[in-house]
């Protein structure tokens, strides 16, 4: 992996997926490489490499869990899920990591971190993809209506 171009979002996005084990990150980026030898790695390579939702794909997760119905939220899960082949894990994951720098009221806060450690906990526990999606979306709902109410 000698002589590799790699941006500044491709770095972190590469140490994030890495999860701490350095023979995953060396393992990544020489799949990146291989895959894509005459790009520089960035972000978006990193995670399709992973297997990941790149980051127009969080983007667009978030307007909609932000801002649109619930009716609509769901149907975007469930395309993520179903058409892309996204885990609920992997977009729980991505989701929660864009969560952490929103500016929002403590309580909102701590409701929408909670919901989303107990999302995490029942998919590890084999509960169903497509309900915890749904309570996903369903948290995010919470957090708005109670937003609004303050």
């Amino acid at each position: 992996c000698e002589g590799v171009k790699i941006s500044e979002d491709g770095m972190l996005a590469l140490l994030r997926t890495g999860e701490g084990d350095m023979r995953k990150v060396l393992n990544t980026l020489q799949s990146c490489t291989l895959s894509y030898p005459s790009h520089t790695v960035d972000a978006n390579i990193i995670h399709k490499v992973a297997g990941l939702p790149e980051t127009s794909t969080i983007d667009r997760l978030e307007a909609v869990l932000c801002q649109k119905p619930l009716r609509e939220g769901m149907m975007v899960i469930e395309e993520l899920r179903v058409k892309h082949g996204y885990s609920v894990a992997d977009l729980l994951r991505e989701i929660h990591d864009r969560m952490v720098t929103v500016d929002m009221p403590p309580r909102a806060r701590n409701l929408l971190f909670r919901d989303l450690a107990e999302i995490e906990y029942r998919l590890s526990s084999g509960c169903s993809e497509k309900v915890q999606g749904a309570a996903l979306v369903g948290s995010f709902h919470e957090i708005r209506e109670m937003m609004v109410a303050k």
